[in-house]
């Protein structure tokens, strides 16, 4: 059951001012950290011009968000780039298979990766929070588990939950690609997703209403 919300929309004056700051001073300085920025810099900008609508409004044709694992934690560096490269291909058929749905796809990770370096802690947080500026009015979500549920993914995700879209774990078909191949079965991304996103939904709202200094539940 969806949560409750007693606040619909958060403005750039809802936004605790120490947030805004650091928020401002990370840019310039180009230090954001993948790790604890994702979120307050998506509000951060998502706010700059207009106020941010908790609840999607929808595309023009139907469209989808689709989340999965691109960067490698392995040792060596040859194996990080086989890694990475055969994450890409993964995201790449994501990709194929919901056009040939007939859906939009919105992955930040095939779009960024080239432009910005994604072992770069900032260019890493700015792809991501520019991927999610782009997917504002974009309502689906279809995470994509069988090569990881990166740090990444689960962030993303809480921001997902925070703006009301609808999250759903699919696989690839068959004829894209063979399954023993990949580091993470479906039904072990599912239990990840499960236990780290959807039984936490209230709890993930409260944390980032926290982070930011507003009551939305």
């Amino acid at each position: 059951m969806p949560v409750n919300r007693i606040k619909n929309t958060i403005s750039r004056h809802d936004l605790r001012p120490e947030l805004v700051k650091e928020m401002q001073e990370k840019e310039q300085e180009n230090c954001l950290n993948a790790e604890t920025d994702i979120i307050p810099y998506y509000f951060y900008l998502a706010t700059a011009q207009k106020d941010l609508k908790l609840y999607s409004s929808g595309t023009q044709t139907p469209s989808c968000v689709f989340e999965s694992a691109y960067r490698s934690k392995a040792e060596t560096s040859k194996k990080r780039m086989e890694e990475e490269a055969r994450n890409m291909l993964y995201a790449q058929k994501c990709a194929y298979q919901l056009i040939m749905e007939g859906k939009v796809p919105y992955g930040s990770h095939i779009k960024y990766n080239g432009p910005l370096d994604d072992a770069n802690s900032h260019h890493r947080t700015v792809g991501i929070v520019m991927g999610k500026l782009e997917e504002i009015d974009v309502p689906e979500v279809q995470i994509f588990p069988e090569c990881g549920v990166s740090t990444g993914i689960i962030y993303g995700s809480h921001l997902h939950v925070y703006l009301n879209k609808k999250i759903s774990v699919r696989s690839l078909r068959s004829n894209l690609w063979i399954s023993e191949t990949l580091p993470v079965t479906f039904d072990e991304g599912y239990q990840i997703v499960s236990k780290g996103i959807w039984r936490k939904e209230k709890e993930i709202i409260q944390a980032i209403d926290e982070k930011l200094g507003v009551q939305t539940v």
